[in-house]
């Protein structure tokens, strides 16, 4: 991880462009989707207003692709 200092503030990240791994996965494959407009607009807005400044938009995805997996495959009813 890079670090850089701006004033009294630290920032660490990956400036390279590559998302962190979750749970020790990296992102690996590529695929290309299509979208709604207002799908793209919500996926910005869950961006803009998480905690993590530095959220990247492939983490956002796959942990919602994860949760509605969960949702519907593992949920007992």
């Amino acid at each position: 991880m890079n670090k850089i200092i701006f004033e009294k503030e630290s920032f660490e990240g990956n400036f390279n462009g590559t998302t962190p791994p979750i749970d020790g996965e990296y992102f690996t494959v590529k695929r290309g989707y299509k979208l709604r407009p207002s799908t793209v607009r919500r996926l910005h807005e869950i961006k803009a207003g998480h905690n993590d400044i530095n959220i990247y938009m492939n983490t956002i995805i796959d942990k919602a692709i994860n949760h509605y997996y969960e949702e519907v495959f593992l949920k007992n009813y």
